[in-house]
Formats: C-alpha cells, structure tokens, sequence
C-alpha cells in the first residue's frame, strides 16, 4: 500500500496508485469533498499519516495555510512515507502566512534529512527568490537540475535569478533549455517575450516584480507573468517576429563564450553538430506563428536530425 505522489510545485492533488478497499479516488473530488473523504479515514483510524497528508495536501489547494500547516505538521511528527511531501506543504504554508524564517528553517532541516528530493530544494529555491535571497536560490536551483534535469520551472527560475540578481547574459541559456522542454504554450510565450526583449536589449520593457507583488509569488508562472504588466505586454506581444527572434537566439548560441555548467556539455555538442538554426526555430514552436510553421514544415529533415541528437545528448534520458 504506498501512494503514488504527484507533486509539483503548484502543490497538485495527490493520486493513488492503490489503497486497499478504496472506492473513489480522492483526486477526483473538490477540496471540501477530499476533506470530508480522508476525516472520515480519520474516525476509524486516529493515527493515519495518510489521512492527515491527504487533508494537509486538500487544505492548501484551499489556500487555507493555517488549517494545511496543522495538519502537516501531524505528519511529520515521525518519519513515514508522506513525511518528505508533508513538510513542502508544512514550510509553504509557513511562507504563504509571511513567516518567512520558519520556512526556511523547515525547508533547509527537510532538505537534509532528504537530499535526493528535488520538489524540496526547488521550493526553498522559489521561497529564497520571493525574498531576493538569490545567494541562496541559485545554488538550491542548480541541485534541482543536478536532480532532475527535465524539470522545466527549475530552468525557469535558474534563468530569472541570473537576469535578476547581475544580468547576467547567460541566464538565456537557462530560458532556451526551458522552452525546449516546455509544453506549456501560455508560460513559454512569457519567456520567449523576456527572451525576445532581452536580446533586444530593452531591458525596461522587463518589470521585476517588487514588494507585495512579489511576496504574493506562489508558482513560476507569476513571475514570467510578472515581467510584463498589462500597459505593455500588448504591444510586446504584438512585435514579436519569431524569424527576428530566431536569428537572435541564433547569434547568442554562436556568441556566447561561456555557458552554464549545466548547459555546457548540451550547447558545446549542439554547435559542433551545427544544429544551432533548428534549435532556435525550434524553441518557439508555441508561438503557432505562419511563417514559424511553414519553416518547421520545410525543415522536417533538419527537425529528424535534432530529434536524434536530444535522443543522444539530452541530460537525464
């Protein structure tokens, strides 16, 4: 009897893989429904860590984080196979009430009791970013990718820590290695526009988010989305010609000096394959532009040639 946990960043509902004698499965159900489902577990027995995670996990899609850090805290009273997941949402809801330095005491003590946990270190990570302790948030990033190099926010917020704390250039080598592995089309055009603006080299047109804003900060997606209030993203959105971008992208990849130790080994082998042109049409297939499409239809050789070298050289397959 084990639960399968699916949990991501946005702190999803949690799944089962099998639980004896169970009828209806609790992801099925609203907030209130999974509540009433695992109290009920509660009743027959007082003791279930599974129980009071499930209830724990429920309340915190409720953004009810006093009622989410009870419950959790129950959890991870004794060591059990819900304790590592238990104890995000146990510091998340610490973060969400604005106790910032409790969460990041509970964060770093999960952390070490497990280490081989990535959704731990990202959300430090992401908790660390909403306070602008960047020192700290880059290097709990960099563990994530160690971890899970197909992990998409991590890539994500490796690139916004690097603009946000030096500009430093290679943060869109961290962007590009995202938008290669993102299918999330709404999220990847957010950064193909701080991408498209950064190269561009308008950096006014890139809003870091401050104050209140940012402490409200809960999943990657705010901060992409933060990047560009409402006044200008119209018109950001508008310009954006994804046969200029590409050829920016293009440029940046021949150019840059020096990447990431993260992306060092993947750029070095995709320039020495001369696969620099796909790749950078390639990372804007989101945008569903005309002339973006006819140029990845005519190049459908070029896209089988990229395809077997991911196979070969992608991190983590």
């Amino acid at each position: 009897m084990r639960l399968n946990i699916v949990f991501l960043i946005t702190i999803q509902f949690i799944s089962l893989s099998s639980f004896s004698k169970v009828t209806l499965q609790p992801d099925t159900l609203s907030p209130d429904g999974a509540i009433k489902y695992y109290k009920s577990i509660l009743k027959k027995n007082k003791d279930s860590e599974f129980a009071y995670f499930g209830i724990a996990s429920a309340y915190f899609m409720k953004n009810d984080y006093l009622s989410a850090l009870k419950y959790s805290k129950h959890t991870i009273r004794k060591p059990n196979d819900f304790e590592a997941d238990a104890y995000i949402i146990y510091a998340s809801s610490l973060d969400r009430l604005g106790r910032s330095k409790e969460a990041f005491k509970e964060f770093e003590k999960a952390i070490k009791l497990y280490p081989e946990n990535y959704q731990l270190s990202y959300q430090y990570a992401l908790s660390c970013y909403k306070y602008r302790i960047l020192d700290k948030a880059l290097p709990a990033i960099e563990r994530v990718i160690q971890l899970q190099p197909l992990f998409v926010p991590a890539h994500y917020l490796f690139g916004c820590c690097l603009f946000e704390k030096s500009n430093d250039k290679r943060c869109i080598s961290a962007m590009l290695f995202a938008l290669l592995l993102d299918k999330d089309s709404a999220r990847s055009q957010q950064a193909i526009a701080f991408v498209s603006q950064y190269l561009n080299q308008r950096f006014d047109n890139i809003v870091i988010p401050y104050f209140d804003k940012r402490i409200a900060i809960t999943t990657l997606d705010h901060i992409l989305y933060s990047y560009f209030p409402k006044n200008v993203k119209g018109e950001i959105f508008s310009k954006m010609q994804p046969e200029t971008i590409a050829g920016l992208i293009k440029n940046y990849l021949e150019t840059q000096k020096q990447y990431l130790p993260a992306y060092d080994a993947f750029y070095k082998s995709l320039m020495n394959e001369h696969l620099t042109e796909i790749y950078s049409h390639y990372v804007l297939r989101t945008l569903n532009d005309s002339y973006q499409v006819k140029w990845l239809k005519a190049n459908s050789d070029g896209l089988k040639l990229f395809a077997s070298f991911l196979e070969k050289n992608l991190p983590g397959k």
